[in-house]
């Protein structure tokens, strides 16, 4: 899928909420507690909350000895946002449900002394999602996301054996069960 049409729907949804977030209440930041790698920055009415986010998650395996060297690299980048629905369930607590819609690449190598692989895909990603949230302070909260992703990417891969290059198509889909705890700061 194209990059361009999964970001411009996300652009679309939105604008088409702009007038729902017209009555503004909260801005804030937030991270993963457990997946390191996610900023967010919500933006909440008292019935409505669009968070844009950001994840940058990488890693890197290198073993080497006198005769052969071997390594892993992985790298994965996603830009979304997540419309959700806020009910208060006390002053302090909040269940929020929706959906998180966004973009996604990722890079994935490995290599010896006598090979080579190299895989870049790209696509999109939807997780539906239902979350609680606690204000500890007015200004601080912390959050339980529980969801089913699904993400469809394609790409290419490279491979490269005692010097002969084979390239193919890619496509995968992958599903399954998420959960993060995010702090936030709100202001």
């Amino acid at each position: 899928m194209e990059a361009s049409k999964v970001l411009s729907g996300v652009a679309l949804g939105l604008m088409l909420s702009n007038q729902a977030i017209a009555n503004v209440s909260k801005h804030g930041i937030g991270v993963s507690v457990n997946n390191g790698g996610t900023i967010y920055y919500p933006i909440s009415s008292r019935n409505l909350r669009i968070e844009p986010s950001l994840t940058i998650w990488s890693d890197e395996n290198k073993t080497q000895d006198t005769s052969s060297q071997f390594g892993n690299e992985f790298s994965r980048y996603d830009i979304g946002a997540g419309i959700y629905y806020n009910n208060e369930v006390t002053k302090n607590t909040f269940i929020y449900y929706g959906a998180k819609i966004g973009y996604s690449k990722e890079k994935q190598s490995s290599y010896s002394s006598s090979f080579s692989v190299e895989t870049k895909q790209d696509g999109y990603f939807i997780t539906p999602t239902i979350g609680a949230e606690y204000y500890i302070t007015p200004m601080f909260s912390i959050g339980l996301d529980i969801g089913l992703f699904y993400r469809d990417i394609e790409g290419e891969r490279v491979d490269v054996t005692f010097g002969q290059t084979t390239v193919e198509k890619t496509e995968e889909t992958r599903y399954g069960s998420t959960t993060e705890v995010i702090v936030r700061y709100h202001f």
